[in-house]
């Protein structure tokens, strides 16, 4: 296989793992946020 088509696999590879734990991220900061009691002062 070409050089530069092999990178770009790799590089596409990397971007949706990146996707995937940004969203799994996103998810578990809902939960906590969500978990949260809601008298706490909001932090700055």
């Amino acid at each position: 296989m070409n050089n530069k088509l092999d990178t770009l696999m790799e590089n596409l590879n990397r971007l949706e793992d990146e996707k995937e734990r940004k969203h799994q991220a996103m998810h578990l900061l809902l939960a906590a946020i969500a978990n949260e009691p809601m008298e706490q002062p909001a932090r700055q």
